[in-house]
């Protein structure tokens, strides 16, 4: 949707108009070792010319193949059926296909070798940390196989490594992030954050990365480059880089994620388990009325009153005129959605019609 919305601003289609693209997801899984890295989250866009976050023209790679690592067979529950190694060898060999193809294009672009030192920062879609882990030091093995830089020389000791081994070799893995583990901190870890208070959010997970970057860092991201990574099981995957050319502080206020996080309600493991068994016996309900109580919800929050006999929802919503009370007891100032702006460089014709994009709520 965002590539897509991308090259709408950029076509002779475009109506002058600002996209909102929306990423987001709830990650649920039966009761096991998969459990504790679910989540939710939802990251909204404005799509338009002249915005301090640039998606780079020309620099974007994508890696496609057909995996059953994770699906969704079983229609009468809400939990995926995972290969968890499959799936972490889908993730790095994505990664691979992605990083050689954006390589490629970098180097024809501007005719110098690549190597992830070209960027300051590197966000990836986080399905849990480790992950994002062994993903930063396979950027450096990639940079090794290329020839840059020298730094990597220790790495040559795996060259012989059948391209299957080298998914699965501990001492590969191991000495990739040792020699990985300094840039992690300053390149990786400040996009890792949310992800960790929030848990994975499938589609929007790479974005809310992006948002824990600027909440981190936003006092010193203007003038710097970020490397993107997203990925989706199945499998489809796209590496495309951000560039920050403007003031991005008001996004960061905006986003008020400090607050945000600190006036969730938090619940035992013992609730959280109990809420999914309840959920389990009315994922696929009819002729039914939820009983959960409503007054946490955020104010203009849409929930389900009824299905009916025909399946049909009917929904209510939070009144939105107690958003201000709502705001100074909390101290979460509006907008109350995570935002966060992203343009790619328009045509003249474009850049005149429109004025600097702002955060939408």
């Amino acid at each position: 949707s965002l590539f897509n919305t991308l090259a709408w601003v950029e076509s002779s289609a475009w109506t002058g108009k600002y996209g909102i693209v929306v990423a987001g997801d709830i990650a649920v899984y039966e009761k096991g070792p998969a459990r504790p890295t679910g989540g939710a989250g939802v990251v909204v866009m404005l799509v338009g010319p002249d915005a301090p976050l640039v998606v780079e023209r020309g620099l974007r790679s994508s890696y496609m193949a057909d995996v059953n690592d994770f699906y969704k067979p079983i229609m009468h529950s809400e939990y995926p059926l995972v290969d968890g190694h499959l799936s972490n060898t889908c993730y790095l060999q994505a990664l691979d296909g992605c990083y050689n193809g954006f390589a490629d294009r970098f180097e024809r672009l501007y005719g110098i070798p690549f190597d992830t030192n070209a960027f300051d920062y590197a966000i990836f879609h986080m399905p849990y940390g480790k992950l994002v882990q062994k993903s930063y030091a396979r950027y450096l093995y990639n940079d090794h196989r290329r020839g840059q830089p020298e730094e990597l020389n220790s790495l040559a000791q795996f060259d012989e490594l059948s391209e299957e081994d080298t998914y699965t070799n501990r001492d590969l893995d191991k000495e990739s992030q040792r020699l990985a583990k300094e840039s992690f901190e300053s390149k990786v870890a400040p996009s890792m954050e949310l992800g960790k208070q929030l848990g994975n959010s499938y589609c929007g997970s790479l974005y809310v990365g992006l948002c824990s970057l600027l909440n981190k860092k936003s006092d010193e991201l203007q003038g710097s480059r970020a490397l993107m990574f997203s990925y989706g099981s199945g499998l489809a995957a796209s590496m495309f880089s951000i560039r920050v050319d403007g003031p991005v502080q008001y996004i960061k206020d905006a986003l008020n994620i400090d607050n945000r996080l600190a006036a969730r309600n938090a619940v035992s493991p013992q609730q959280f388990t109990d809420m999914l068994d309840q959920r389990e016996t009315t994922f696929t309900a009819v002729d039914y009325e939820p009983t959960a109580p409503t007054d946490d919800l955020l104010p203009g929050t849409y929930y389900l009153t009824k299905i009916d006999d025909r399946a049909r929802r009917q929904y209510d919503r939070v009144p939105t005129r107690s958003f201000g009370t709502w705001a100074a007891d909390t101290n979460v100032s509006q907008p109350h959605n995570l935002a966060a702006m992203f343009a790619r460089r328009a045509a003249p014709r474009a850049q005149s019609a429109l004025g600097r994009s702002v955060a939408i709520n």
